[in-house]
Protein backbone atom coordinates (compact mmCIF):
# COMPACT_ATOMS: atom_id res chain seq x y z
CA UNK A 1 0.00 0.00 0.00
CA UNK A 2 1.50 3.33 -0.86
CA UNK A 3 2.12 6.38 1.36
CA UNK A 4 -0.55 8.23 0.04
CA UNK A 5 -3.33 5.53 0.50
CA UNK A 6 -1.90 4.77 4.00
CA UNK A 7 -2.48 8.89 4.55
CA UNK A 8 -5.81 8.92 3.31
CA UNK A 9 -7.00 5.63 5.43
CA UNK A 10 -5.82 7.13 8.32
CA UNK A 11 -7.33 10.91 7.89
CA UNK A 12 -10.48 8.68 7.16
CA UNK A 13 -10.39 7.37 11.00
CA UNK A 14 -9.30 10.51 11.91
CA UNK A 15 -12.51 12.20 10.81
CA UNK A 16 -14.71 9.85 11.11
CA UNK A 17 -13.86 6.85 13.92
CA UNK A 18 -15.69 8.47 17.25
CA UNK A 19 -12.56 8.06 19.13
CA UNK A 20 -10.27 10.31 16.99
CA UNK A 21 -12.84 12.76 16.50
CA UNK A 22 -13.32 12.90 20.55
CA UNK A 23 -9.49 12.67 21.83
CA UNK A 24 -8.80 16.07 21.05
CA UNK A 25 -11.32 17.50 23.31
CA UNK A 26 -10.50 14.94 25.78
CA UNK A 27 -7.17 15.78 25.61
CA UNK A 28 -7.22 19.60 25.78
CA UNK A 29 -9.39 19.40 29.03
CA UNK A 30 -7.21 17.28 30.89
CA UNK A 31 -4.28 19.22 30.08
CA UNK A 32 -6.27 22.77 30.94
CA UNK A 33 -8.36 21.49 33.89
CA UNK A 34 -4.47 19.53 35.39
CA UNK A 35 -3.07 23.36 34.79
CA UNK A 36 -5.78 25.28 36.73
CA UNK A 37 -5.21 22.55 39.85
CA UNK A 38 -1.28 23.21 39.82
CA UNK A 39 -2.24 27.05 39.65
CA UNK A 40 -4.08 26.76 42.63
CA UNK A 41 -1.82 24.59 44.17
CA UNK A 42 1.28 26.39 43.98
CA UNK A 43 2.72 28.15 46.89
CA UNK A 44 2.69 31.39 45.32
CA UNK A 45 3.65 32.87 48.86
CA UNK A 46 7.17 31.51 48.18
CA UNK A 47 7.50 33.66 45.39
CA UNK A 48 10.75 36.23 44.83
CA UNK A 49 12.14 37.66 42.29
CA UNK A 50 14.16 34.73 41.43
CA UNK A 51 11.35 33.42 39.97
CA UNK A 52 11.68 35.71 37.34
CA UNK A 53 14.73 34.26 35.50
CA UNK A 54 13.50 30.79 36.19
CA UNK A 55 9.97 32.05 33.86
CA UNK A 56 12.93 32.78 31.33
CA UNK A 57 14.68 30.00 31.42
CA UNK A 58 10.55 27.81 30.78
CA UNK A 59 10.24 30.22 28.11
CA UNK A 60 13.15 29.22 26.62
CA UNK A 61 12.59 25.54 26.84
CA UNK A 62 9.10 25.61 25.98
CA UNK A 63 9.92 27.54 22.69
CA UNK A 64 12.81 24.64 22.15
CA UNK A 65 11.07 21.09 23.14
CA UNK A 66 8.04 22.68 21.35
CA UNK A 67 9.95 23.01 17.95
CA UNK A 68 12.26 19.73 18.39
CA UNK A 69 8.25 18.11 19.07
CA UNK A 70 6.96 20.03 16.19
CA UNK A 71 9.97 18.57 13.85
CA UNK A 72 9.92 14.93 14.79
CA UNK A 73 5.87 15.20 14.13
CA UNK A 74 6.38 16.61 10.65
CA UNK A 75 8.89 14.36 9.82
CA UNK A 76 7.07 10.82 11.08
CA UNK A 77 4.97 8.84 8.37
CA UNK A 78 3.53 6.07 10.22
CA UNK A 79 0.34 6.25 9.35
CA UNK A 80 -1.08 2.98 10.04
CA UNK A 81 -0.07 3.06 14.10
CA UNK A 82 -2.34 3.52 16.62
CA UNK A 83 -1.77 7.26 16.77
CA UNK A 84 -1.39 6.99 12.89
CA UNK A 85 -4.47 9.23 12.33
CA UNK A 86 -2.98 11.75 14.86
CA UNK A 87 0.24 12.05 13.07
CA UNK A 88 -2.10 12.35 9.86
CA UNK A 89 -3.87 15.38 10.74
CA UNK A 90 -0.87 17.21 12.20
CA UNK A 91 0.19 17.34 8.70
CA UNK A 92 -2.61 19.07 7.52
CA UNK A 93 -1.30 22.62 8.68
CA UNK A 94 1.34 22.40 5.96
CA UNK A 95 -1.84 22.19 2.77
CA UNK A 96 -4.48 24.32 5.14
CA UNK A 97 -2.26 27.03 6.78
CA UNK A 98 -4.77 29.22 7.67
CA UNK A 99 -6.82 28.43 10.73
CA UNK A 100 -10.36 29.07 11.29
CA UNK A 101 -11.04 32.27 12.74
CA UNK A 102 -12.31 31.86 16.64
CA UNK A 103 -11.81 33.67 19.93
CA UNK A 104 -8.22 33.20 21.56
CA UNK A 105 -9.43 31.37 24.49
CA UNK A 106 -11.39 29.40 22.33
CA UNK A 107 -8.16 28.39 20.49
CA UNK A 108 -5.76 28.28 23.34
CA UNK A 109 -8.18 25.25 24.40
CA UNK A 110 -8.63 23.50 21.50
CA UNK A 111 -5.07 23.35 20.15
CA UNK A 112 -4.49 21.76 23.02
CA UNK A 113 -5.48 19.00 21.93
CA UNK A 114 -3.02 18.06 19.61
CA UNK A 115 -0.79 17.98 22.64
CA UNK A 116 -1.34 14.26 24.26
CA UNK A 117 2.58 14.63 25.33
CA UNK A 118 1.68 17.23 27.32
CA UNK A 119 -1.58 15.67 28.97
CA UNK A 120 1.12 13.32 30.13
CA UNK A 121 3.40 15.76 31.15
CA UNK A 122 0.58 17.28 33.66
CA UNK A 123 -0.39 14.24 34.95
CA UNK A 124 2.92 13.59 36.41
CA UNK A 125 3.36 17.14 37.40
CA UNK A 126 0.24 16.93 39.33
CA UNK A 127 1.37 13.71 40.87
CA UNK A 128 4.83 15.17 41.74
CA UNK A 129 4.07 18.69 42.58
CA UNK A 130 3.79 18.28 46.40
CA UNK A 131 6.96 17.06 46.63
CA UNK A 132 8.82 19.80 44.65
CA UNK A 133 10.39 22.91 45.57
CA UNK A 134 8.07 25.87 44.99
CA UNK A 135 10.66 27.52 42.56
CA UNK A 136 11.23 24.26 40.38
CA UNK A 137 6.91 23.36 40.63
CA UNK A 138 6.66 27.10 39.46
CA UNK A 139 9.30 26.26 36.42
CA UNK A 140 7.64 23.44 35.77
CA UNK A 141 3.49 24.91 35.25
CA UNK A 142 5.00 27.24 33.67
CA UNK A 143 6.95 25.43 30.85
CA UNK A 144 3.64 23.80 30.35
CA UNK A 145 1.68 27.07 30.62
CA UNK A 146 3.41 28.42 27.87
CA UNK A 147 3.71 25.69 25.70
CA UNK A 148 -0.07 26.05 25.12
CA UNK A 149 0.47 29.31 24.15
CA UNK A 150 3.08 28.46 21.46
CA UNK A 151 -0.18 27.00 20.36
CA UNK A 152 -2.27 30.63 20.34
CA UNK A 153 1.47 32.17 19.34
CA UNK A 154 1.33 30.08 16.07
CA UNK A 155 -2.63 30.54 14.89
CA UNK A 156 -2.16 34.16 15.75
CA UNK A 157 1.05 34.63 13.40
CA UNK A 158 -1.22 33.14 10.67
CA UNK A 159 -4.46 34.85 11.64
CA UNK A 160 -4.18 37.90 14.15
CA UNK A 161 -4.38 41.60 13.01
CA UNK A 162 -4.92 42.58 15.66
CA UNK A 163 -2.84 46.06 17.24
CA UNK A 164 -1.73 44.37 20.53
CA UNK A 165 -0.90 41.19 19.10
CA UNK A 166 1.11 42.98 16.54
CA UNK A 167 3.26 44.77 18.19
CA UNK A 168 3.69 41.65 20.56
CA UNK A 169 4.85 40.17 17.71
CA UNK A 170 7.44 43.18 16.55
CA UNK A 171 8.72 42.66 19.91
CA UNK A 172 9.54 39.41 19.49
CA UNK A 173 7.58 38.58 22.55
CA UNK A 174 5.59 36.41 20.35
CA UNK A 175 6.03 34.53 16.84
CA UNK A 176 6.43 37.04 13.92
CA UNK A 177 4.47 35.84 10.96
CA UNK A 178 7.61 36.66 8.92
CA UNK A 179 10.07 34.30 10.76
CA UNK A 180 7.56 31.57 10.95
CA UNK A 181 6.63 31.71 7.44
CA UNK A 182 10.13 30.88 6.42
CA UNK A 183 8.43 27.18 7.41
CA UNK A 184 6.29 27.00 5.27
CA UNK A 185 7.70 28.05 2.40
CA UNK A 186 11.38 25.65 3.27
CA UNK A 187 12.12 22.47 3.73
CA UNK A 188 12.91 21.23 7.28
CA UNK A 189 13.41 24.74 8.97
CA UNK A 190 12.22 26.75 11.52
CA UNK A 191 10.00 24.51 13.54
CA UNK A 192 9.80 26.51 16.71
CA UNK A 193 7.08 28.49 17.72
CA UNK A 194 6.54 30.34 20.86
CA UNK A 195 8.54 33.03 19.89
CA UNK A 196 10.92 31.22 17.54
CA UNK A 197 13.91 32.32 19.59
CA UNK A 198 15.30 28.65 19.49
CA UNK A 199 15.20 28.16 15.85
CA UNK A 200 18.82 28.25 14.82
CA UNK A 201 19.76 25.53 17.23
CA UNK A 202 16.64 23.48 16.06
CA UNK A 203 17.53 24.15 12.60
CA UNK A 204 20.51 22.24 13.38
CA UNK A 205 19.04 19.25 14.85
CA UNK A 206 16.73 18.99 12.03
CA UNK A 207 19.53 18.67 9.66
CA UNK A 208 21.28 16.36 10.80
CA UNK A 209 18.19 14.45 12.28
CA UNK A 210 16.64 14.62 9.16
CA UNK A 211 18.22 15.33 6.07
CA UNK A 212 15.75 14.74 3.64
CA UNK A 213 13.27 16.99 5.21
CA UNK A 214 9.49 16.72 4.34
CA UNK A 215 8.88 18.29 1.17
CA UNK A 216 9.58 15.19 -0.46
CA UNK A 217 8.63 12.05 2.25
CA UNK A 218 5.34 13.30 4.74
CA UNK A 219 4.25 16.27 2.54
CA UNK A 220 4.51 14.26 -0.64
CA UNK A 221 2.60 11.31 0.46
CA UNK A 222 -0.56 14.14 2.29
CA UNK A 223 -0.68 16.26 -0.71
CA UNK A 224 -2.82 14.23 -2.97
CA UNK A 225 -5.74 14.23 0.15
CA UNK A 226 -6.04 17.81 -0.29
CA UNK A 227 -6.38 18.69 -4.02
CA UNK A 228 -8.91 20.80 -4.33
CA UNK A 229 -9.21 21.69 -1.03
CA UNK A 230 -8.86 25.06 0.90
Amino acid sequence: MSKQEQYRRAMDKYEHHVVYRNIGTVVACVIVVLQAVCIAKLSWSSATLAWIPLFILAFVLADFVNGIIHMVMDNTDDYTSIVGPLVAAFHRHHHIPRYRDRPALVVFFAENGMKNWLAVYMVVLVATMSHLPAAVAFTLLAFSLLSSTAELSHYFSHNSTNRLVHALQQARILLHPDHHWVHHKADNTHYSFLNGMTNPLVNFIAKRAYPRGYVTTTNAHSSPYYQGKS
